[in-house]
């Protein structure tokens, strides 16, 4: 999640990205969580496998669309990307009521960019940042009412930046803080940021669906929306990386795709939804939003890696 860009090699790679924009600026999001923090730290090159990786990679090729390749969610006209905004002073304030989960006490006050647009699918989801008052939130089938002038979702999670990010629920792991209806996982992880890949590094853990997965939730996530009976099932919570040994370079990939597969093998993504289709990665949704920036990328853009390239990680609790 730092902005850093190191080296000529990556600001030739940021130069590909080049494209035309539309929509004002935005100030980049910012870093969240600490240094230490599991959704900040990479994967050792020699990190073990999980003792099933082999049977549940094969499961994912099996159970999934294009054999288990991770598609990109929000790219070409895809619709399923993560709107992202930042909230500050000027923003209108919100009592947001929940209509089906608990939600956290600051759903009480939160701040919503006036014109804020959910992503325009039946999840109508958006991630927001206020920065001001420390903490990222995402909502989940927001809408609001222009006629009463009120938001209402039926879930949504706060995740503290000066946090570790875990969820308070988790004794002794957790920040008291942080906490809502997603399982686990925040907003800060839920989609490819925009900024980190024009900086040249996703250098976060992230979040994937997946087509199927068991009712059995590991760290980092408390619960699991998952319901296959196949012990070759994942459970969420599962890290799921690009193996360490694999040369992306072998695979043609370049610019904006070559950077994310760079951060799935060095920070690799948690399984935390079910998708009832494929392994689904999602991006930030600029358009949606309205802010500068575009992908160059298409759905399959990863889909020149080969199941077998990838690799469960084996659990690491802190």
């Amino acid at each position: 999640m730092k902005r850093v860009v190191v080296g000529l090699v990556a600001l030739a790679a940021v130069a590909i990205l080049i494209v035309v924009t539309r929509g004002p600026s935005r100030q980049p999001v910012p870093d969240a969580f600490t240094p230490d923090s599991f959704w900040n730290t990479p994967i050792p090159s020699d990190a073990l496998a999980d003792p099933r990786s082999d049977q549940i990679v094969a499961f994912l090729a099996a159970d999934n669309r294009l054999e288990g390749c991770i598609t990109l969610a929000g790219a070409e006209r895809d619709e399923w990307g993560m709107p992202v905004y930042l909230s500050d002073g000027s923003s209108p304030e919100f009592a947001v009521e929940s209509t089906k989960y608990s939600v956290p006490s600051e759903f009480q006050s939160l701040r919503i960019p006036k014109d804020a647009l959910p992503a325009a699918t039946s999840d109508a989801e958006m991630v927001i940042y206020d920065v001001e008052r420390g903490y990222v939130t995402q909502l989940s089938k927001a809408a609001f009412s222009s006629e009463t002038n009120t938001w209402t979702v039926t879930g949504g999670s706060i995740a503290y930046l000066d946090s570790n990010g875990i969820y308070g629920t988790i004794d002794g792991l957790g920040d008291p803080r942080n906490g809502g209806s997603f399982r686990g996982y925040n907003g800060a992880v839920a989609a490819v940021s925009y900024d980190d890949v024009l900086a040249g590094r996703v250098d976060n853990v992230l979040k994937i669906g997946v087509n199927s997965s068991r009712d059995e939730a590991m760290f980092p996530l408390i619960n699991s929306d998952g319901d296959s009976l196949d012990p070759d099932a994942p459970s969420q919570g599962q890290r799921l990386r690009i193996r360490a040994d694999v040369d992306l370079a072998e695979y043609g990939l370049t610019g904006q795709a070559l950077i994310i597969a760079r951060g799935l093998q060095e920070f690799g993504a948690i399984i935390g939804d079910s998708t009832g289709g494929g392994v689904v990665l999602k991006l930030e949704d600029m358009k949606r939003a309205g802010t500068t920036g575009s992908w160059s990328l298409d759905r399959t853009s990863l889909c020149s890696i080969p199941a077998s390239d990838y690799q469960i990680v084996a659990p690491d609790l802190p």
